[in-house]
């Protein structure tokens, strides 16, 4: 429904200081309610190659959740139109330039019967 709105444009960028320990990248979710976070699933890939779950930290108003461990977490929902920052582990973060991120997200709706996917790709630019 608003596969085109998950990635939030302009928001992949390199974190850590002086040397980046990492990159980041802002999401939404696709769905006009939001959900509970142990509904939520999704896979990232950036320039062709997936990310472990193991190296993305979930963030989501002031809280970091382990991505591979979400399905565990009961006492926390993600709103429409609030951005969550996936925080991955990769030493040296992305070289400067564009970026091919592709994010696809499911979603465990009560009254569906399978799980909603939403899937957005965008090329984005890291700054040097």
């Amino acid at each position: 429904m608003f596969d085109r709105y998950i990635i939030v444009d302009g928001s992949l960028r390199n974190v850590g200081d002086g040397n980046p320990t990492g990159y980041a990248i802002d999401t939404r979710i696709g769905y006009y309610r939001g959900l509970g976070l142990s509904m939520v699933d999704f896979d990232l890939e950036v320039d062709g190659e997936a990310v472990p779950k193991e190296s993305i930290t979930f963030q989501v108003h002031g809280h970091d959740y382990p991505a591979d461990s979400l399905g565990d977490v009961l006492d926390d929902r993600w709103g429409f139109n609030e951005a969550a920052t996936l925080i991955v582990d990769h030493p040296g973060g992305l070289p400067a330039g564009e970026h091919e991120v592709h994010y696809r997200q499911w979603l465990r709706i009560s009254y569906l019967p399978t799980p909603s996917q939403n899937d957005d790709r965008k090329v984005m630019s890291v700054a040097g």
